[in-house]
């Protein structure tokens, strides 16, 4: 399945503990102060032999942010709670596990000439974004995505800001390749949900950032995807275009280390490893030079209470910053039981199915 999957690539090293050995460490009386101050206001504790190691990384984090916004970059970084954490450490906990089948590279949504309109962002035109949400220390990245996209369809035809319950994809869509906490794709879960025949309101099946046993009602069931668009590879015109004429897509970028230390700005990498991605769901588009504002839809509070401006990359593309194959689902919530539903005519060419439907399993 296509979707809007915007991979920045990353850089598994960028953040780590200085390169010398902790023989070679040296810590200012200065960074001791900031860095005590630091663990008072995140309420952090450690035995005396980890102070060592995380006064050590801390220590190179800050000095790395320093250095950066010294610099000439369109974003500036800042300590947060991942401050004392090597990326390693934060891939490991944070970011997928699991290797995610990314094969496909032709899409069923064919743009058109426009003309499109130079700046729309839904956030601004109404109910149709959903509030940011925590995944917590969950590899669920994906599912928020997921459902992010799928609210804000929802919004924009019916009117309605829905909350879906992305632990029922963490718990349920294993059969369609996904993998809970330990990763999954958008384009995977709207196919769970479209031969699922449906997903549930995150006030009816709550969610609790980890892996759990599936326990769907078909009954209880809220939203339905009908149909996906997918965009072509590397088809970021498409893309735009998807955002500025229908709704927001779900889409993925790689996280760099210097990432994990956003602040403010548009963020942009230079790193070209393939590091786990993350999902995320942009809400609005630009036409060159314009930039794209759209806050994230899982970040773990405190570290981005604000919204992280992205910018789709404009030609000339660099091959080094590979576009996934983007996902935009259209669907609408569940009608009254009395009411038939209403034949759904499609918008875009319908999807490809992928791989055959997977009975799921029934509820305990």
């Amino acid at each position: 399945m296509w979707a809007l999957l915007s991979l920045l690539c990353a850089g598994a090293g960028l953040l780590g503990p200085p390169a010398c050995g902790a023989a070679d460490f040296y810590a200012s009386s200065l960074e001791k102060v900031h860095f005590k101050s630091w663990m008072v206001q995140h309420r952090k504790t450690y035995s005396s032999e980890e102070y060592q190691h995380r006064l050590q990384t801390f220590v190179g984090n800050w000095r790395r942010i320093r250095a950066h916004n010294a610099g000439n970059h369109t974003f500036k970084m800042a300590l947060n709670q991942f401050s004392d954490m090597s990326f390693a450490e934060i891939k490991h906990k944070y970011l997928w596990s699991e290797p995610q089948n990314c094969s496909a590279t032709r899409g069923n949504y064919l743009r058109g000439t426009g003309p499109y309109p130079p700046f729309v962002d839904w956030r601004k035109k109404g109910k149709f974004v959903s509030p940011v949400k925590n995944q917590g220390g969950c590899g669920s990245c994906w599912t928020f995505s997921t459902t992010g996209a799928l609210e804000s369809a929802i919004a924009i035809k019916s009117g309605k800001l829905l909350s879906l319950a992305e632990q029922q994809l963490v718990d349920c869509a294993q059969g369609f390749n996904n993998h809970g906490c330990q990763g999954g794709l958008p384009s995977q879960a709207f196919e769970y949900i479209r031969y699922n025949k449906g997903i549930m309101g995150e006030d009816t099946y709550p969610y609790k950032g980890q892996d759990g046993e599936c326990k769907f009602q078909p009954s209880k069931a809220i939203a339905f995807v009908k149909d996906v668009a997918n965009i072509t590879l590397n088809d970021e015109e498409a893309m735009l275009e998807i955002v500025a004429l229908y709704n927001p897509v779900s889409f993925a970028f790689e996280v760099t280390g210097d990432f994990m230390m956003y602040r403010k700005g548009v963020y942009s990498s230079s790193s070209a490893a393939q590091s786990p991605f993350k999902p995320r769901d942009p809400c609005s588009t630009p036409r060159p030079p314009i930039q794209a504002l759209c806050p994230p839809f899982n970040p773990t509070p405190p570290i981005w209470p604000w919204a992280p401006p992205f910018r789709p990359r404009t030609p000339p593309f660099n091959p080094m910053y590979p576009i996934q194959t983007p996902y935009a689902p259209h669907s609408d919530p569940a009608p009254p039981r009395s009411t038939p539903r209403t034949p759904f005519r499609p918008r875009m060419p319908p999807i490809q199915t992928l791989r055959p439907p997977v009975q799921p399993r029934a509820p305990p």
